[in-house]
């Protein structure tokens, strides 16, 4: 999910559990805003520090999250690994970004995600908007060349 939300322009956000950074690391920069749930034990957990320095970088809305003491597969609730509080921490953090909330919503929440690095009043387009949405007023903007 991580690597397709570099090269998909139809992805406004994604809400991983766990997964590794793309390679290369510049794609990071045409990445989607992202809510990204690791646990602490696990072979991927890494990821979240290059996503972390990178999104942040590039200027790109995120909320990434390591669970202390969860393992892989730490949501499934069938499996030894499943870890009850960053199960419900990590569906409350990644929630508003399911295909059924409404537009209005997933608008705040990007606007909430992008918080002071949020630019001046875009113009899509330009350099000031965010891809795929605008950090200040939550619209959808077209992808262009260069982003």
């Amino acid at each position: 999910m991580l690597t397709w939300a570099c090269t998909d322009n139809r992805l406004a956000a994604i809400a991983p559990f766990y997964g590794a950074a793309p390679k290369p690391r510049k794609a990071i920069r045409r990445m989607c805003p992202v809510v990204g749930s690791w646990p602490d034990k696990d072979f991927t957990t890494k990821a979240a520090g290059v996503l972390e320095t990178e999104l942040t970088a590039a200027g790109i809305p995120h909320d990434l999250k390591v669970y202390p003491g969860a393992k892989h597969a730490f949501f499934n609730d069938q499996w030894r690994a499943y870890h009850p509080a960053a199960a419900a921490d990590s569906w409350q953090r990644s929630w508003p970004f399911s295909p059924s909330m409404s537009g209005e919503g997933r608008r705040a929440r990007v606007k909430e995600l992008a918080g002071v690095r949020a630019g001046p009043r875009c113009s899509p387009g330009t350099a000031s908007c965010w891809p795929r949405f605008c950090a200040p007023c939550g619209r959808p903007v077209a992808r262009t060349a260069g982003w």
